[in-house]
């Protein structure tokens, strides 16, 4: 602690440090949650909102307990599973070493435009996925094509080739499937 403490300039800057006590852990709940949804400290990526909402689910709150108490709906609740089916989906995935960094990196935001495709009509059909309300997606294929079509997508976002701003449109996403067809992908 004390080569620690002669790290910082100004000890008299930490001296005093806001603290909540609550009676138990669930009490914090909503705290956190204010802390991170809306207008926050520091705003949630989606995959850790989503791993939040269906921690609490497994503590035990029930859906009604969730809106009522932290602020989450039944359509937060079933973007959740989503995206965590997403991420796992993603995770799952097996990657040259410098992009499988980056993808099990949670600093980086690639996921955020993967969901955008997932999102999209034109994604879903290319994919060839459909929305699950209870494991946010399922494949209507054969898995290793749907594998095959992950990998180059994730792929394409993590190296910047794709971005937010090339995938926004329904009409950016579909040109950018229809580029894959010389690849034998489409």
């Amino acid at each position: 602690v004390e080569k620690l403490a002669q790290r910082i300039p100004d000890l008299d800057s930490i001296k005093q440090v806001p603290v909540v006590v609550a009676p138990s852990r669930r009490a914090t709940d909503s705290q956190l949650a204010g802390r991170h949804v809306g207008t926050s400290v520091e705003a949630w990526t989606g995959e850790a909102q989503a791993n939040f909402i269906l921690s609490k689910l497994e503590e035990g709150y029930t859906p009604k307990e969730l809106e009522a108490d932290l602020g989450f709906s039944a359509a937060d609740v079933e973007n959740a599973r989503k995206i965590q089916g997403i991420a796992l989906a993603v995770r799952s995935l097996t990657f040259p070493s410098e992009i499988q960094a980056k993808v099990e990196s949670r600093s980086t935001n690639f996921m955020s435009t993967v969901e955008r495709v997932f999102d999209s009509t034109v994604g879903r059909k290319f994919l060839n996925v459909e929305p699950d309300s209870e494991s946010g997606f399922k494949i209507k294929s054969d898995p290793s094509a749907f594998k095959e079509a992950l990998t180059r997508l994730v792929t394409d976002i993590v190296v910047g080739q794709q971005s937010s701003r090339t995938l926004n449109t329904k009409e950016q996403m579909a040109d950018y499937f229809k580029s894959w067809l010389g690849d034998g992908l489409a």
